[in-house]
């Protein structure tokens, strides 16, 4: 049986024009490196694009110590409030930095999953910043998915 994946969209509480992008080295490496703690632990990472004011990230909730899976609404809520966290200390800002919402998309079979994942890849390349997926710096694919 297929096991069901979720894909999520992150956008910044002022994402028309923030002051600041994401994908700046510091900023993106908070949003990446905490997109990998979490992993193992709360989810399975499969995909991530880190946009100038968004995020694509491919995940499979885990199972807890109880053998429950681990909540989505709390993997997202500790996702957004440490980069929120770390982000803000890094610009010297303080305030609200991801919208309250997250959009969110089951991945019913392989077909979708294929197409969630070359999707999140060549977001860079769709918004025309890079010529090929390899050269945009935040955004990875887990390799032990990579052939689903």
């Amino acid at each position: 049986m297929f096991k069901i994946y979720q894909e999520y969209d992150l956008e910044l509480a002022k994402w028309d024009d923030p002051g600041f992008s994401l994908n700046e080295a510091r900023l993106g490496k908070i949003v990446t490196g905490a997109f990998h703690y979490y992993a193992g632990k709360k989810y399975e990472l499969h995909s991530y694009c880190v946009m100038s004011n968004h995020v694509h990230v491919l995940i499979r909730a885990l199972q807890d110590e109880s053998e429950n899976i681990h909540s989505i609404s709390e993997i997202i809520r500790l996702l957004k409030s440490f980069t929120a966290h770390e982000i803000n200390k890094a610009l010297h800002r303080t305030g609200q930095l991801w919208d309250d919402f997250h959009f969110d998309r089951i991945i019913r079979d392989q077909r979708n999953y294929a197409n969630v994942v070359n999707y999140i890849m060549l977001n860079p390349m769709a918004a025309g910043l890079v010529d090929s997926p390899e050269k945009w710096r935040d955004s990875y694919c887990n390799p032990e998915y990579a052939s689903f």
